[in-house]
């Protein structure tokens, strides 16, 4: 069941997601509410699993430029265990299981080219259950997973009119 967010809610969020590190007394200000209901809401909204506050590494500024989504058809039977296998790869950034040609979408980030292909022909290669890969670099992201908003009112930023 889905959680119902409200706009003091959805405007609490917001704030975090422009700075994680805000504090409770700024987003009262910003809100228009006092602190202890800040507080009160942040504790909901962090028990329920609703939000988290994350750091997140810039892997082009640690070294790791080069970012590929490789798509993966994986025999039926033996998801799972690729799914364990890949999620332990320090490489991998995400992995999720998805429909269509491909089971499963893997994205990665690599200091080289040559790293990118001993991953793919020594360490991919080895994993029993894999059939097929797509592999695609990233030529340049227009927006990441983490500058995704939460519109006051409780709708994504994305208009289904």
């Amino acid at each position: 069941m889905a959680y119902q967010i409200d706009e003091t809610d959805a405007r609490i969020i917001w704030l975090l997601q422009e700075d994680g590190r805000r504090s409770n007394v700024d987003i009262a200000c910003n809100v228009g509410v006092s602190e202890a209901t800040v507080r009160k809401r942040l504790n909901r909204l962090f028990s329920e699993g609703i939000i988290k506050v994350v750091g997140m590494v810039a892997p082009a500024r640690v070294g790791l430029p080069k970012e590929t989504i490789i798509s993966l058809q994986v025999e039926l039977a033996r998801l799972e265990e690729v799914a364990a296998k890949l999620s332990q790869m320090p490489e991998t950034r995400s992995l999720r299981y998805t429909t269509g040609e491909y089971d499963m979408v893997l994205e990665a980030f690599f200091p080289s080219d040559e790293a990118l292909l001993q991953f793919l022909t020594q360490r991919l290669a080895c994993i029993g259950g894999i059939k097929k890969t797509a592999t695609a670099h990233v030529l340049r992201a227009i927006k990441r997973a983490e500058e995704w908003r939460l519109l006051p009112g409780g709708e994504s930023e994305v208009n289904t009119d």
